[in-house]
């Protein structure tokens, strides 16, 4: 900048530069046993601090689980963090409420940071497969803080569906299929949900859910073929014919001349009537 004074000048220059706010960290939340303390620590050179509590030192000390944050000011600037105190208990570590699951497993999960664990099953990850019924528990150990949490399993198994074996029908006609299972819950692949289905031929499938478990089952409907009858064909015949009356034979006489039979004789005559 230039001053200017009865014709005399003079100058002077100033910098303005940011300042580089403090930066802090408390760390990660903090989870202890009860009624043992963590300390959050906000050291940052040249600072002044002021905590969520009211104090106003570098480090803060407490057992009581909750949110703490610090307020850190260094040369007017000011920055900010926020760190969790939660004791480890049955909340830190529950597996959940008991559960039933259908036929196959569950995965059980008590995942805690730097915990260690050790299962009534001899695991010692942080979660199990369970595909049986029984109660499962967990020791879980955090800063040489132990806690136990348990589960009780039940595998439903699944129903047993069987619409028995494919089924053959005369042409036009129907067959019923049936999937009655206790407590059962139905859908068919043509949309019905009751137990039962009258249909035609093609391939009928359902689903059959007993307490969430699903079991499924198909059959076949075809038709018989029917049989073959050939009676061939039509016939026309003559009407039944009578031959032409005859008079009675005449007896040989007993004694006398021989007479010899004319070959076209009455009784022996053959007539040939024509079909009309």
């Amino acid at each position: 900048m230039d001053v200017t004074v009865n014709g005399c000048t003079a100058s002077d220059a100033a910098t303005i530069t940011n300042l580089t706010p403090p930066t802090v960290d408390l760390g990660l939340d903090q989870v202890v046993c009860p009624g043992a303390s963590a300390t959050f620590d906000a050291t940052t050179a040249g600072a002044t601090y002021l905590w969520n509590d009211g104090s106003t030192g570098p480090t803060l000390t407490t057992d009581v689980p909750g949110n703490y944050s610090v307020q850190v000011t260094v040369n007017g600037c000011s920055a900010s963090d926020a760190a969790v105190l939660s004791n480890f208990n049955l909340q830190s570590v529950s597996l959940g409420p008991d559960r039933t699951i259908a036929h196959g497993s569950v995965m059980i999960d008590v995942t805690v940071a730097g915990a260690t664990y050790f299962w009534n099953t001899g695991a010692i990850t942080d979660s199990i497969a369970v595909s049986s019924t029984g109660t499962f528990w967990v020791d879980a150990t955090l800063n040489g803080c132990a806690v136990r949490d348990s589960i009780d399993v039940s595998v439903t198994p699944l129903p047993v569906v069987d619409l028995g074996p494919d089924v053959a029908v005369c042409p036009g006609t129907q067959a019923t299929l049936d999937a009655t299972t206790p407590g059962g819950n139905y859908l068919w692949n043509n949309g019905a949900i009751t137990p039962t289905i009258t249909v035609g031929t093609g391939t009928w499938s359902v689903d059959v859910t007993v307490n969430g478990c699903t079991a499924s089952d198909a059959a076949t409907i075809t038709n018989l073929t029917p049989p073959t009858v050939d009676l061939g064909l039509d016939q026309v015949v003559c009407p039944a014919l009578q031959p032409p009356s005859m008079p009675p034979r005449q007896a040989p006489p007993t004694s006398g001349t021989m007479v010899p039979r004319d070959q076209h004789s009455p009784q022996t005559r053959r007539v040939t009537m024509p079909c009309k």
